[in-house]
């Protein structure tokens, strides 16, 4: 607090910590060069070496974490807890990230959850995404408006907004492919560019890489499909073996099981 004039309420606990500060109030900072070069920003609480460090007048940020919120210049409302958490974070705001590296390279993207090891990692500008497991939404940089949950859960997706991927590696190779919903282990695993696709039940739509418009509830169902479009699989094993058929409606334990490329039917 060396350079202090009017600020007041503040707490500065390390060497360099708060040194810059001027006229902000109410900031904690514990450990070395915390919020080093805050001048304005006031009811900051950073805990750790160079938490916070470049932050000058951003307000009610808290980062707790070696180079936790690191380069946060500016922006307001940002908790990262974990080792270089946010650590490029620059104007983003309402981002929370837990876990060591989570939502590390974010820029500008605002309004983000990220918790697990990793989560978001890659992450730049895009915003409202929600990360809940390792390596979750890992290599999203633009993609918006995106809920993962489970380890490695769209891992690969990088501008493909609006999708759901909920259990163990569920989308994991999305790309850029838009509104698709994966629930279960590996649902929808291989799928990269693909849309408005629903995979429910693990191993649903499992092989599924650019096709489309497709339904497919239960565990194994439409699990080989590739390319074929606007098919509806309901039931375990339905439709399993069908590659390419297009437009078929099945219902039912094993229905259409051997299926490959037949299209426009319907058991």
């Amino acid at each position: 607090l060396d350079a202090n004039t009017t600020g007041g309420y503040n707490t500065a606990v390390g060497r360099n910590a708060l040194t810059q500060n001027t006229t902000a109030s109410f900031n904690t900072a514990v450990g070395r060069a915390a919020l080093f070069l805050n001048t304005e920003g006031h009811s900051n609480t950073a805990s750790g070496y160079s938490a916070i460090r470049l932050n000058t007048t951003g307000d009610y940020n808290t980062a707790f974490g070696r180079e936790a919120l690191y380069n946060n210049t500016t922006a307001n409302h940002n908790v990262a807890v974990g080792h270089q958490t946010s650590y490029c974070n620059c104007t983003g705001e309402h981002n929370t990230a837990i876990g060591n590296y989570a939502l590390h390279y974010n820029c500008t993207g605002s309004c983000n959850t990220a918790v697990g090891y990793s989560a978001l990692q890659k992450n730049q500008s895009g915003n409202v995404n929600t990360a809940s497991g390792y390596q979750a939404l890992y290599c999203n940089t633009t993609g918006s408006g995106n809920n993962a949950m489970g380890r490695a859960a769209m891992c690969k997706n990088t501008t493909g907004a609006v999708n759901v991927g909920i259990g163990d590696f569920a989308l994991s190779n999305n790309t850029t492919a838009s509104y698709n919903t994966a629930v279960g282990q590996k649902a929808l695993l291989a799928n990269t560019t693909g849309d408005h696709n629903v995979a429910l039940g693990s191993f649903s739509l499992y092989l599924n890489t650019t096709a489309s418009h497709n339904v497919g509830i239960g565990g194994y169902a439409l699990c080989k499909n590739t390319t074929g479009t606007r098919n509806i699989a309901i039931g375990h094993n339905t439709m399993a073996q069908n590659l390419t058929g297009d437009w078929n409606t099945a219902m039912g334990f094993n229905a259409m099981y051997s299926n490959t490329g037949g299209c426009k039917n319907v058991a």
